[in-house]
């Protein structure tokens, strides 16, 4: 895709998707320039977080964590959803156990299947998409109901009409508008095998404003008018994922794009876009690798270190980078405990109040949360 810009806006809603809505205008979009000189094979945590505070999950036999997917902060409280576990649990401000919201089963208000939730920041609602039905809890974990779904969709978010967002399900399109009793409104975004490849937080929310990313795809789609307007535009050069590029691999690829991508091409694409006000984390595949970094909004600036190799030089052992949600303009990750346990002797660990968090600990331990606040990118 070459790096002419009106080109880029006459043909973006056919270079890596194909979609029906191609009569709409496309909305002033935001280019950021990543090249392969960029992505640097080696880093510092510190180059990526400034300063960072922990809240211990309590641990108990009712509230036993596998692995985080996403969390949502929301009056005071951590809302923990547990994929693996199919669970979604509370916990306030400094970690303490709530309660659990929602079951699996086939009951009333129990799960199916579930891959992600959302909550109503004016209403106090919290949604949980599940095999074709939209369940609708109080914050305190009351079932108010259940609206029956006409279609997948495991994830979702709300838009500033107070309508839904629905994406994934392996189905006709990619993302589809539903009312707020669950009707199908509209449909966007044919579904294609370029886009057949694994992704984190394909719909992201930033104070109302709702984001579209699929994987393989260089734009970012913000929901306007309850139609998905591209937004960003991720220019990677002669190394982007491009439609020519696609049509030019063997079938047997394409019907493989996932290990594709993850194995075998030396062109640039983005699997995770997780915006705060000021932040864009994205994290990048190239060439059997992947990497982590930010966006700065505010210096245009933008910085990206290979994932495997970089040093945590905060506290010593390597943990996983990825943010599990956002708090303000700060990103939450989910580190296990046994990390602080292996390096509690650090300086940044030493401090009264982390050693105290520290001392309650034991390998068994639920995940702390990692507040971390985004470095500045100059």
């Amino acid at each position: 895709m070459k790096n002419i810009v009106f080109v880029f806006v006459l043909t973006l809603f056919t270079s890596c998707v194909d979609s029906h809505q191609s009569e709409t205008q496309p909305s002033p979009i935001q280019i950021i320039k990543i090249s392969e000189d960029d992505l640097l094979q080696h880093g510092n945590l510190s180059d990526l977080i400034a300063d960072f505070v922990l809240v211990p999950l309590e641990t108990d036999s009712s509230c036993l964590i596998m692995e985080i997917k996403k969390v949502i902060f929301h009056k005071d409280h951590y809302y923990v959803f547990d994929e693996s576990a199919q669970n979604i649990l509370k916990f306030d401000a400094t970690g303490k156990f709530i309660k659990k919201i929602g079951r699996s089963g086939e009951g009333p208000g129990e799960f199916f299947e579930i891959h992600d939730f959302t909550i109503d920041s004016e209403k106090d609602i919290l949604y949980v998409p599940d095999y074709y039905k939209l369940h609708l809890f109080t914050l305190d974990g009351l079932f108010i109901k259940s609206l029956p779904l006409k279609f997948m969709g495991p994830e979702m978010a709300q838009t500033k009409e107070n309508d839904f967002i629905f994406s994934g399900g392996f189905e006709d399109y990619r993302i589809r508008l539903a009312d707020s009793l669950g009707n199908l409104v509209s449909s966007f975004i044919p579904y294609s095998k370029i886009n057949n490849a694994s992704s984190k937080y394909p719909l992201t929310s930033v104070d109302t404003n709702v984001f579209f990313h699929l994987p393989a795809c260089d734009t970012i789609f913000q929901i306007i008018n309850e139609k998905p307007e591209p937004a960003y535009f991720i220019d990677f050069g002669d190394k982007a994922f491009t439609r020519e590029y696609f049509d030019n691999l063997p079938r047997q690829i394409q019907n493989d794009m996932g290990n594709y991508l993850n194995n075998e091409t030396d062109r640039i694409t983005f699997f995770s876009f997780l915006p705060t006000r000021n932040h864009i984390f994205l994290q990048l595949d190239h060439a059997k690798n992947y990497y982590s970094g930010y966006y700065d909004k505010r210096t245009k600036k933008h910085l990206f270190v290979n994932h495997n190799k970089y040093k945590n030089d905060l506290f010593g052992s390597f943990f996983y980078f990825n943010p599990v949600g956002i708090l303000d303009d700060r990103y939450i990750i989910e580190v296990p405990s046994y990390k602080f346990l292996e390096n509690q002797d650090a300086t940044l660990l030493s401090t009264p109040e982390n050693q105290k968090i520290i001392n309650r600990l034991n390998k068994y331990s639920n995940p702390v949360l990692m507040i971390v606040t985004p470095k500045t990118i100059h």
